[in-house]
């Protein structure tokens, strides 16, 4: 909704480095969805006369996941887990969620991980083709649930892009390499709003349960129809 908020971004100085908010910037490595089946994974073979590991990459399905294996414990699997080989990029992100609780239970502890959402870049380069402005256009008006538009900005720098709802994942603390940018307080309340309507069944149900979302949705309305999209 860049008409109706002014600002979108500010500016992080001084201890920005030891913040971790809802809203701020950082880079990490956001994994690529799986889509493979089957999927590559470490294999494993052991050899108890040196004592040590040969590894390699299997291919699993479904069925492949429920055998059990021996345990491997330089990497510290079960007999009835595997490892997967997955693509990842570091890439922008936007912290979505407040830091978790602390707890501990016997052995199991919280560990110090937030949703993150992905930040993808309108632009091409030489592997990748750009997006249509058409396309840019639609997702400035909320056309698709799970992208949220980012509008470009000189100070602080963020490029035309979009948050993917639909790649949300879990980063630990420790893989969060700070930017020194956030969204305001108005833009990131747009975004929530956007993600809620994502997570509920009925958006209609979201804009009855919030006034951001009853005006994200009205704004979308306007949109899509200047855009001639039903």
């Amino acid at each position: 909704m860049i008409e109706l908020v002014s600002t979108y971004y500010q500016a992080l100085s001084g201890m920005y480095r030891q913040w971790y908010q809802p809203g701020q910037f950082f880079e990490a490595p956001a994994i690529f969805l799986i889509s493979e089946k089957p999927m590559p994974v470490l294999s494993a073979k052991y050899d108890p006369r040196s004592n040590t590991y040969t590894y390699g990459v299997d291919m699993a399905d479904t069925e492949a996941f429920k055998e059990e294996q021996m345990p491997v414990q330089p990497l510290g699997l079960r007999s009835n887990e595997r490892l997967a080989v997955v693509k990842c990029k570091m890439r922008p992100v936007i912290i979505v969620s407040r830091a978790a609780d602390s707890w501990k239970d016997k052995q199991r502890r919280n560990d110090e991980c937030f949703l993150v959402a992905p930040v993808y870049s309108f632009e091409g380069d030489r592997e990748k083709v750009g997006y249509s402005p058409a396309f840019i256009e639609r997702v400035k008006a909320y056309a698709y649930n799970t992208f949220f538009y980012l509008p470009p900005s000189a100070n602080p720098f963020v490029k035309e892009s979009f948050a993917r709802f639909d790649r949300i994942q879990a980063i630990h603390k420790s893989w969060l390499q700070h930017r020194p940018v956030k969204m305001t307080a108005d833009a990131f309340e747009c975004l929530q709003a956007w993600l809620y309507c994502y997570l509920t069944w009925a958006p209609s149900e979201a804009a009855a349960a919030s006034k951001m979302c009853d005006l994200v949705l009205e704004y979308r309305e306007e949109k899509l129809k200047a855009l001639g999209i039903s």
